[in-house]
Formats: structure tokens, sequence, C-alpha cells
């Protein structure tokens, strides 16, 4: 019988020999037989964390596990966001739960049922029970140069799936294995979800538009934040004060208020570039920036 060959670039703990059961070696979320094994050639590639990776019995066919190893700075816990639950990031009931045989809360794990197309993302949950959870506090990003990211927050450890990038950085899990495991490092949120409470209160924000943005001759601006269960999108219409250059919005704004800047040109949104605009409790006046949009 023709035997298999390997040559193997792999994070350091992907191949595992159990001596309880030496015919059989576990290759990055795969059992293979030894027997048909003739040679393995390894390139390892260490990552550095501060514990061991705990092993996890893989789940039966038509499921599929998600482990993570989560910062210290995650105190009330994280959960699945994504095809798994019609993307509702409001939706907290595929939490995340924490490993007993570990030493600390910090790895936990979820069995989801398997798709071929399952798209992930995880969100933290905030310190601060009146806040509630929202992109603000998904994974933090990870490398993309075109955007002045240039490290790693998200990392597969062992097993398989794909980190793909998108909104300026953004990591999402695609590519998972029908009844396989995948462990992730979780380096570090977006934005800590331990929450310093900046007060809601009622005043006039005044924005203004960089001069090197792209404004259309027929744009309306408008606010879009965390108006407490309000959609993004239920956005707030904006005063002019300088056609494409200053506008105002006078209103209520809620606890830890973050914010971004929404142009409108004919019935299409785009958003400002960049993270959210978080509000620091004494500033009232910023400066927003707009790409050229692809159809202009």
């Amino acid at each position: 019988m023709k035997k298999l060959i390997f040559s193997l670039t792999i994070i350091l703990g992907s191949i595992l020999l159990f001596a309880s059961n030496p015919k059989y070696l576990y290759i990055n979320g795969f059992f293979i037989s030894t027997e048909e094994i003739d040679s393995i050639t390894v390139d390892i590639q260490p990552i550095i964390i501060d514990t061991n990776i705990p092993f996890l019995t893989p789940p039966p066919t038509g499921k599929t596990t998600v482990v993570l190893y989560v910062p210290k700075d995650t105190p009330e816990g994280c959960y699945a966001v994504g095809t798994v639950n019609g993307w509702n990031h409001y939706d907290t009931s595929l939490k995340f739960i924490p490993i007993k045989e570990t030493t600390d809360n910090r790895w936990v794990y979820y069995t989801f049922d398997y798709s071929s197309d399952m798209e992930i993302k995880v969100i933290a949950i905030p310190s601060d029970p009146e806040i509630i959870p929202d992109w603000s506090y998904q994974w933090g990003k990870n490398m993309d140069l075109e955007n002045n990211l240039e490290e790693d927050n998200i990392t597969i450890l062992q097993g398989k799936g794909e980190l793909i990038l998108e909104n300026g950085g953004q990591p999402k899990l695609i590519s998972l294995v029908d009844g396989g495991v995948v462990y992730i490092q979780v380096k570090a949120w977006d934005t800590t979800p331990i929450v310093n409470i900046t007060p809601a209160g009622n005043n006039t924000f005044t924005i203004h538009i960089d001069e090197n943005s792209y404004v259309a001759e027929n744009a309306t601006f408008s606010i879009a934040g965390n108006f407490q269960e309000e959609s993004w999108n239920n956005s707030r219409i904006m005063t002019e004060v300088e056609k494409g250059k200053k506008y105002t919005w006078t209103g209520n704004y809620p606890k830890n208020f973050e914010f971004k800047i929404i142009q409108t040109i004919d019935g299409v949104n785009i958003w400002s570039e960049g993270s959210n605009i978080k509000f620091n409790g004494t500033t009232f006046e910023y400066t927003v920036y707009f790409n050229t949009p692809f159809d202009y």
C-alpha cells in the first residue's frame, strides 16, 4: 500500500502523537493513521501564550467547536455572532462556556451546528450591565497595512479554520470543519469591555469635514450611534453650518456615547472612515473624513 509523505509548516502544538494510542497522529484538527505515513518533515513556527492549550474531544458530525483564549479584561465573558444567529449582534445567547479543567476562566468554548458556509465573529460583554453589547466590543483588528494596523490580535493556534479581514482589519472566522475543533487566541478586544462610565447628557456636537474628503454636491449629513437599542442605521439629521464643511447636531446622547457620521448621496449612505468616535465627556467638536465612493 502506498504511504503518505508529509512536509508541513505548522504551529507548535498542532501535531500530537498520543501515547495511549500511537497508531494515530493528530494534525491540525484531523486524526491520521500512522500506518499510512512514511515520513513527516515539520517546520515548527512557535506561538507563545501563557498557558497550555486544553484538548477537547472533537464533537460529532454535524457540529463544530470553537475554543478561545481570551484577554484578562473579559470580566463578563463573550458570545458569538454571525450566520449562526442571523448576524444579530444584540443576541448574547451563544455565550462561550469556561473550560472547567483550566486554572482560570480565559479558556472558553462553544459547539455550534455545522454549516459549510458558516461565518463567526466574537463580541465581549461589557462590565456595566446597563451597556448593551455591540460591534464596538468585537474581537480586535488584525494586520492590515492599508489601515496602519501592524499586529494580529486574533490568531489560530491549532485546528482548521481561516480568518479573513473586512471593514478595515476586522477578522471573521470561516472555513470551519465538520466535527472539528479550532483553538484561537484573542489578544485584545477592539474596545475593552471594562467600562469607564461617561454620563449621558444633552449638548451640541460640531462636526468638521476633512478638506480632503469626498463631498457630493447634493449630500446630507447625519449622526449615528449607540442610541439605546436603536439600530445605527436610525441616524439623526445634522444642521448645515457651512456647506460640505461644518455641521452640528443637538440632542440627548446615551451613557458611553460613541458615534460615526453618515454622508447620504442619492439615498446611499457613506460612513465616515476609521473607528467609532468615542465621546470622552468633554469634547464636543470633531473632524471626520470620507473616502471617494466607488460609484462616483
